[in-house]
């Protein structure tokens, strides 16, 4: 047994090999805290191509088409119906 195989084993919450490739339509959450490089705290959720961002320190939000708008460039927050 190799070692990933043991880690699976013995943990598990570390993720399984797999032998296809991950659904493309999983959510993914991300946060980024403050630190001494960056002094803002950001939230990101992204399923497909949609990425949203929350601004916690000023409540803004925003949202990007990733297939259309790869650079975050057009904030389609204003656009979306809440």
């Amino acid at each position: 047994m190799d070692d990933v195989a043991a880690a699976e084993e013995e943990h598990p919450l570390v993720t399984k090999r797999r032998e296809r490739a991950p659904d493309p339509e999983r959510t993914i959450l991300a946060e980024l805290l403050p630190d001494g490089l960056h002094p803002y705290d950001v939230k990101m959720l992204r399923r497909g191509s949609t990425k949203l961002l929350w601004w916690s320190r000023d409540g803004r939000v925003q949202l990007f088409d990733l297939a259309r708008d790869a650079g975050e460039q057009h904030d389609l927050s204003d656009d979306e119906p809440a």
